[in-house]
């Protein structure tokens, strides 16, 4: 039994009905500066990049309280 399209346009009528602009905001910048990583156990450690990236605390509320969440990038080892 060969497979048709249902509705061979409803692709193009969903996208036409969709906004031009976007209502959600632009990502956070997030500035790194170096810093060291400690383990706890092992006593080693290792040089990353960190920085704090602040989020809404409730992205639903419009205007609402702010939250910083420590980010820390390590390199990969091969």
């Amino acid at each position: 039994m060969p497979v048709t399209p249902r509705a061979p346009g409803a692709a193009v009528l969903v996208a036409l009905g969709l906004p031009a602009g976007s209502a959600t905001p632009p990502p956070a910048a997030l500035e790194l500066t170096p810093c060291e990583i400690e383990h706890p156990l092992l006593h080693t450690v290792v040089a990353a990049e960190c920085g704090v990236l602040t989020v809404a605390e409730n992205p639903h509320v419009a205007g609402g309280r702010q939250i910083g969440l420590a980010v820390a990038r390590v390199p990969a080892v091969s």
